[in-house]
C-alpha cells in the first residue's frame, strides 16, 4: 500500500508532485493552492523544486464566523 492508502502522512515530495501535476494540467499563469504550504519545509520544497511562492495568504477567524 502506499502513504496515501494507508492514510498516513506523505512526504514533501509526494505533495509538490501533486500540485506540480494540478498546476500543469490547469494551465493557468496564475494559481491559489488553499491550506499550502502548511510548514516551513513545504515552502522551502515548493519553492527549490516547483517555482517561488509570490504570496502567501493568512487569515484568522474566530469561532463565531
Amino acid at each position: 500500500m502506499s502513504p496515501i492508502g494507508d492514510a498516513k502522512f506523505v512526504t514533501n515530495e509526494i505533495i509538490a508532485n501533486i500540485l506540480l501535476h494540478g498546476i500543469i494540467e490547469s494551465k493557468q499563469k496564475t494559481i491559489i493552492i488553499e491550506g499550502f504550504p502548511r510548514t516551513l519545509d513545504q515552502a522551502f520544497y515548493f519553492e527549490t523544486q516547483i517555482a517561488p511562492i509570490k504570496h502567501i495568504l493568512h487569515f484568522t477567524a474566530s469561532e463565531e464566523t
